[in-house]
């Protein structure tokens, strides 16, 4: 299960995330330096993603944890699923993301979170992994920080630099429609106008005469 402190960081974006304040911040470390301290590739490829910020990056940094993963946990999994590993551990990542709407709600992380947020938690949730500790599934929020930070980067930007620029060109979006139902409901009550104006002037002009006396043999 997901640990939780109960306090939560709140996002302009309205996402929100169980407070940092206490656990170190991951994202100021010299990833590149520790990697080759601790003669760990992993840490030189999230600072490699960090700066270049591809998606190659973003892959090399899962198929080399997973790599590392098969090692640890391999023996665990059926012969068939060591075969085909990294779906297995993509169906491992779907519970976090299940833990995750149960704790946030569906769908809270896809409102905007800085990339350096995911990245300071993925090194932090990686250290606890190969550190052996099992207070929480660590290698599952490794991946889904690394997946959620890419994510994040295709749709808006490192910095969020493009959400305000979704967001707004979703409200110009629905503002349009709405312009545009407000336009047809005008024109069909003013049609409907003209025509009541134009039935008035006929039968003003050439009045019908009712007659309920006409004979039928007439």
């Amino acid at each position: 299960m997901i640990k939780d402190s109960g306090n939560r960081t709140k996002f302009e974006s309205g996402a929100v995330r169980d407070i940092q304040e206490g656990k170190g911040r991951c994202d100021l470390l010299p990833l590149s330096v520790i990697g080759y301290w601790l003669v760990d590739p992993i840490f030189e490829m999230i600072d490699l993603y960090r700066n270049e910020q591809t998606p190659g990056d973003m892959a090399h940094i899962l198929n080399k944890f997973a790599e590392y993963h098969k090692v640890v946990h391999g023996p665990q999994f059926s012969e068939e699923n060591r075969r085909n590993y990294r779906y297995s551990l993509v169906l491992e990542v779907a519970k976090h993301f299940e833990e995750g709407a149960k704790k946030y709600g569906d769908r809270n992380w896809e409102k905007g979170i800085q990339c350096d947020r995911y990245i300071d938690s993925a090194v932090r949730h990686y250290c606890k992994w190969r550190a052996g500790w099992t207070d929480e599934p660590h290698d599952r929020a490794f991946i889904w920080n690394i997946l959620c930070c890419e994510w994040t980067r295709q749709r808006y930007g490192w910095n969020l630099e493009r959400l305000g620029e979704k967001m707004g060109s979703s409200e110009s979006e629905s503002r349009k429609y709405v312009r545009i139902g407000e336009q047809f409901s005008k024109a069909i009550l003013d049609s409907i106008e003209r025509a009541d104006e134009a039935f008035s002037k006929a039968f003003s002009e050439s009045p019908l005469t009712i007659r309920g006396d006409i004979d039928e043999d007439e």
